[in-house]
């Protein structure tokens, strides 16, 4: 499909959209989710993420906070934004793809460059029940 002309520049190469499953980690250890959405779309090279998921009462684990099966390797890094329902305790950190199919969640940092944020169950607390994430954010891959 061609796009507001017949050039190279106008052709559109591939549309998606579609589900994916995030796997949340503290550390290495895997916590349960209950993921209301988690869905992408992909236009050519550029994929739209968006996740909300809420961590289900028992949260285990310390160390950093990763969560996993983002669809499509990314080609570089590229934040996220993101926020949790409750506070964070002082842990301050920003979401980032990388090269991988993970998104890292970095203190004190805006690239890899940085340390992985601590959590503990602490951290990631809720008053009641289950803490409630939402992602959203837009990464380039090859695939």
């Amino acid at each position: 499909i061609h796009l507001g002309g017949t050039g190279a520049a106008n052709k559109l190469s591939d549309y998606e959209t579609g589900n994916w499953t995030p796997v949340i980690k503290i550390g290495t250890t895997n916590n349960t989710l209950a993921v209301a959405y988690a869905r992408y779309t992909k236009v050519g090279r550029q994929v739209t993420i968006n996740m909300s998921a809420s961590l289900i009462n028992t949260r285990a684990g310390t160390g950093g906070l990763t969560i996993d099966g983002i669809p499509f390797t990314p080609i570089g890094s590229a934040q996220m934004t993101w926020r949790f329902n409750d506070n964070m305790n002082g842990a301050d950190a920003v979401c980032q793809v990388s090269t991988d199919t993970t998104l890292y969640f970095y203190k004190n940092s805006t690239s890899t460059a940085g340390s992985l944020a601590t959590f503990t169950e602490a951290f990631i607390h809720a008053t009641n029940g289950g803490k409630h994430i939402l992602i959203t954010g837009t990464y380039f891959t090859n695939s």
